[in-house]
């Protein structure tokens, strides 16, 4: 199942088990939900950049793909991230600040996002940093 079959089924089966099992399946491919934005997002990777029929749009002025994310505190990296716009339905490339705290921890079945802050509002569980950073 693509990616893009998996955002489908998050975003159209609000507070139904299929929306959390299709929020575990993302978390398992990397991607990682960021509370405060409500957006999947994931590290910038080559893989990242051709594994998708979804467009991507390059939003940083040409930085290069695949460079690590630098590490400004224990808790926050700066780096390029891969986002997914659902209102668009395209792949972002950004510069960003990530607070690891504002990621939801993939939890046991329904303690996560469905839970936690995508559809039903509320704050998530704990950070879980991307693709096992801060983990």
């Amino acid at each position: 199942m693509s990616d893009e079959t998996l955002f489908c089924i998050f975003y159209q089966m609000p507070h139904d088990i299929t929306q959390e099992l299709a929020a575990q399946e993302l978390h398992s491919r990397d991607w990682r939900w960021h509370k405060l934005l409500r957006q999947w997002l994931q590290k910038d990777t080559r893989e990242a950049n051709a594994a998708s029929s979804v467009p991507i749009l390059d939003l940083t002025n040409g930085a290069p793909v695949g460079v690590q994310p630098t590490r400004v505190t224990p808790g926050v990296e700066k780096g390029v991230y891969v986002f997914f716009d659902v209102g668009n339905w395209r792949r972002e490339r950004r510069e960003f600040v990530l607070n690891y705290e504002e990621l939801d921890q993939r939890g046991p079945l329904g303690q996560g996002v469905m839970m936690g802050g995508a559809v039903g509002g509320g704050e998530g569980r704990g950070s879980s940093g991307v693709g096992g950073v801060g983990a």
